[in-house]
């Protein structure tokens, strides 16, 4: 199963090691993840450092990279593109897609989302009373 590693602690150095991404702090490793085991690496947090060896070997295993700003928002994606047909034919598709497609897909994604939000505020037990919003989608 792949993992998604979210670098949130700040002051920490990741590096390639053997196989595995690890992770630092003042020297000292605090934890390691197999390569082929990473489908994402997500950088919340300020003051992380790496060596382009990272980049490269996640690169190569075609693991896209996500960098966030202060505010925790994506600022910059690295996509791994040479050699990987998978995500060329993906992006061709989304290129290609007709508008009402593109509609259609937003909806579902939106409403999706929603839904989940809207469920785990009930686990959390805040529902406001039970009184969420309901969202109905055609089809």
């Amino acid at each position: 199963m792949e993992r998604i590693v979210d670098i949130t602690s700040d002051g920490l150095h990741l590096a390639v090691h053997r196989g595995f991404l690890t992770v630092s702090e003042a020297g000292e490793e605090r934890g390691r993840v197999a390569l082929d085991d990473i489908g994402a690496l997500i950088v919340h947090a300020h003051g992380t450092t790496w060596s382009n060896s990272v980049m490269v070997r996640l690169s190569e295993r075609a693991v896209p990279i996500v960098v966030c700003g202060s505010n925790h928002r994506p600022v910059a994606c690295v996509w791994p593109l040479e050699g990987h047909h998978a995500q060329a034919a993906r992006m061709r598709a989304q290129l290609s897609a007709n508008r009402p497609l593109v509609k259609q897909l937003w909806q579902k994604l939106v409403v999706g989302k929603i839904r989940m939000q809207g469920e785990a505020l009930r686990l959390a037990g805040k529902e406001h009373g039970g009184l969420l919003p309901v969202f109905r989608t055609r089809g």
